[in-house]
């Protein structure tokens, strides 16, 4: 059975790491990144299923790395995370710029269902 490949892009090495060994230990293929730059190289050379994207990285933010990717990997699911309280992001999640929105901190099972869900919805 093929991996369901996952790429996370947090610059909070802790929360990268927390996500990261959940999601392997739930037997998923992950690839953990540092930047927005990083994450659009990654997914230029790498298939993946669903992006894991901080709202707030240094340089490119991660609602651009979204738009971004929506550009060139249209069916890609994408759950974006923040620990800021407003953003406009319901409007984001409605038109499909993004798939969900999971507010910080947040459970690593609340992560998994969210994941569940973008992934049944996708496939």
């Amino acid at each position: 059975m093929k991996q369901t490949k996952i790429l996370i892009v947090e610059d909070d090495r802790l929360i990268r790491w927390s996500i990261t060994d959940r999601l392997t230990g739930s037997g998923y293929c992950v690839t953990a990144v540092d930047s927005g730059e990083r994450a659009v190289e990654a997914l230029r050379h790498n298939d993946y299923s669903l992006l894991i994207a901080d709202y707030m990285l240094p340089g490119m933010d991660g609602l651009s790395v979204a738009e971004e990717v929506r550009r060139h990997t249209p069916d890609i699911a994408i759950l974006m995370i923040s620990a800021l309280r407003n953003l406009p992001l319901k409007e984001t999640v409605r038109t499909g710029k993004i798939g969900a929105f999971l507010q910080k901190p947040f459970s690593l099972e609340e992560l998994e269902r969210h994941i569940n869900t973008l992934l049944e919805n996708d496939g």
